[in-house]
């Protein structure tokens, strides 16, 4: 489900932290699935968390994520920066936690590709214009990792895509009044180059940028002092 989904509130007495977490404990119970909920989380009167928090099929909450990178004026503000990642170890294989503006990012991805994830579940909140631009964005990490994606964004495009960048299915969030979308997705890690060695090739091309540059400045000046 999407980010900014609702307020939790542990700051003061008669708090709805467990109301809530008993209503979707529930929900993931009785339907025998994993629940991930993005929140607006108050866990005292100075510290406010942009937070996913995950309900498992046995009823309890299974982990917690809080968003690593805010938007600048929005956010920033607001919520205090997250600092962990969220892995969840299952039989068949590894899961990783991100919201929204997080997959703008290579770098978080990356270390969650080095943790051998095959899935990575992304609430997010796009707004309707970037929608798919942004979602492309995050469709480019798992690319990048070798990883599948499942993201839930309000105002956007809900995406499944697989390690390879596939569109396997897609949908508007706004198509219905309460939108879903289901499919099957590949459920792997696939090491990739990228994912070890990181932007290597970009600082490879910079560089050789800067060494051409210089090596044309040289000849240039050389030219000029001959024709003196």
């Amino acid at each position: 489900m999407p980010e900014h989904l609702g307020d939790l509130d542990d700051k003061s007495p008669g708090g709805n932290t467990p109301r809530v977490d008993v209503m979707f404990s529930t929900v993931a119970r009785q339907n025998k699935v994993y629940l991930v909920v993005g929140v607006d989380h108050a866990i005292s009167n100075t510290v406010l968390l942009n937070q996913a928090r995950i309900y498992s099929p046995d009823g309890k909450v299974a982990a917690t994520y809080d968003k690593h990178h805010l938007i600048p004026g929005f956010e920033s503000p607001r919520f205090a920066v997250g600092t962990s990642r969220t892995v969840l170890k299952q039989t068949d294989g590894t899961w990783g936690i991100a919201i929204c503006k997080d997959m703008d990012f290579p770098a978080l991805s990356r270390e969650y590709s080095k943790d051998g994830i095959g899935l990575l579940l992304v609430p997010a909140y796009d707004f309707v214009v970037d929608g798919w631009l942004h979602g492309r964005m995050a469709i480019l990490r798992g690319v990048e990792g070798g990883f599948s994606i499942a993201r839930a964004p309000k105002a956007g495009l809900m995406t499944l895509t697989d390690d390879r960048g596939r569109i396997v299915a897609e949908r508007a969030s706004d198509s219905a009044s309460f939108a879903i979308l289901t499919a099957e997705i590949p459920y792997r890690h696939e090491a990739t180059p990228y994912g070890y060695l990181g932007d290597w090739f970009a600082w490879f091309d910079f560089g050789l940028l800067l060494l051409i540059l210089c090596t044309g400045l040289r000849t240039s000046s050389r030219e000029k002092v001959d024709s003196v």
